[in-house]
């Protein structure tokens, strides 16, 4: 069998694929879902370097037994059990530093007898590889947020398009192994989300998503998204027109399917989810949310508007846990306060982000870069930033620190500040 698997971090499949081999290398990978989909992908793969943990390497080993595993480890972490487990399983096991030298000294050669070892039934070889897959499929802790609101009109989407790529953008910006994707769940928006983030009309969307016979794996899952190129977000685009909004049947088991399989293979989910009210689909994207994040823009009518659905426990009755409930406040111009709200209506605030110019520029520039990007230093981006910390409870983005002359270079984008000339 020709060919070799290469599984590990950037730094290590970098180096691996610097040296020359005597066989082809057909697919790296940096995580054990992709691990996972190369191994059933490429059959004719009979070398397999892991340097994603010693259980993984043990599982699959177990079930392809007609493939040759090296486990790659620190010395530190070599013992003579490990290596009595490791040899039981066919795995040849290597020291870092030496890995390359050591793995290219023995590709090429006889596997021996112990690959001969009854090859497991297909049922249960697939019993095992989704045991190992659920037990972590990603590295960091998932979440999934649902943006919704009381009134249309209230910047949601825009609120969910920035967050997404402000995360996004970051985790790219640092090299960091942190998916985001967004899901607009909103069959109203008829593209709204797209065309903030200028996408064309695409053959991507949850209408298909209605179509599949089973969950997708990751590599059929590229295929179901638009990748932004720029911030490095996938997206999952809504109807494709009103047309397309009318036929597309939005149900609760929609949103539930699409979340569960985005779940495995994403570490941040925002979904656009639109208004929730007579929509199913929003409504059960708010029920398994990890977050719900209600935008609203604090006028005295949208007030009203929440004062009404707290006084008849709109939320509790549909079962969404109102303990993950937060507000934000969008388009603040100081008029009603944060602890004014807070104490009126007993829904904590997570994040106030005002009225800012920049919003409006960057949607009227044609450039299709979220104001969160192209005007990092504005003050709807430090709010957004703030947003992106609360959703991901300040797991990884750092807090913003502002320049000392930060605030005379951005005081012009706040549109109630009115100068008069001398």
């Amino acid at each position: 069998m020709a060919g070799m698997l290469v599984f590990g971090n950037q730094s290590f499949v970098d180096e691996f694929l610097s040296r020359p081999f005597a066989v082809p290398v057909l697919g790296v990978a940096h995580d054990m879902v992709n691990a996972t989909d190369f191994l059933k992908l490429y059959e004719e793969a009979g070398e397999v370097v892991v340097a994603l943990g010693v259980d993984y390497a043990l599982e699959m080993a177990e079930i392809y037994r007609n493939k040759r595993f090296f486990l790659v480890l620190d010395q530190k972490d070599i013992t003579a059990d490990l290596y009595r487990r490791a040899v039981s399983r066919g795995i040849r096991v290597v020291e870092r530093t030496s890995a390359i030298e050591a793995i290219g000294a023995e590709i090429g050669r006889s596997q021996g007898d112990r690959h001969n070892r009854r090859i497991l039934e297909p049922s249960v070889a697939a019993a095992l590889e989704q045991k190992t897959i659920l037990k972590k499929p990603r590295t960091i802790k998932s979440h999934c947020l649902s943006i919704t609101g009381v009134k249309g009109g209230n910047t949601k989407t825009t609120t969910a398009v920035n967050l997404a790529a402000y995360v996004a953008s970051w985790a790219k910006k640092e090299g960091i192994d942190y998916r985001v994707c967004l899901v607009d769940c909103d069959a109203e928006g008829a593209r709204s989300a797209g065309y903030l983030l200028g996408i064309a009309s695409a053959p991507q969307s949850l209408s298909v998503w209605a179509s599949l016979e089973k969950e997708p794996s990751w590599m059929e899952l590229e295929q179901l998204l638009i990748r932004h190129e720029e911030t490095g977000l996938y997206i999952l685009p809504g109807p494709q027109s009103f047309r397309d909004a009318f036929d597309t049947e939005m149900t609760a088991a929609l949103a539930e399917r699409v979340i569960h399989a985005l779940k495995w293979h994403f570490d941040l989910i925002v979904l656009d989810v639109g208004l929730f009210v007579n929509n199913p689909t929003a409504i059960r994207a708010m029920q398994i949310s990890s977050k719900v994040f209600l935008v609203i823009e604090p006028t005295l009518t949208v007030l009203k508007l929440l004062e009404e659905l707290v006084r008849e426990n709109t939320l509790g009755t549909l079962k969404v846990d109102l303990s993950r409930v937060k507000l934000v406040l969008g388009m603040t111009d100081g008029t009603f306060t944060k602890k004014d709200i807070e104490r009126s209506f007993g829904i904590p605030v997570a994040v106030e982000i005002p009225l800012d110019r920049t919003v409006r520029k960057a949607e009227n520039s044609g450039k299709c870069i979220p104001a969160a990007i192209g005007s990092p230093h504005s003050a709807f981006a430090q709010g957004i930033a703030s947003l992106a910390r609360a959703a991901v409870d300040n797991e990884l983005l750092p807090f913003y620190k502002p320049r000392p002359w930060e605030f005379l270079t951005k005081i012009k984008n706040y549109p109630f500040l009115k100068f008069k000339k001398a």
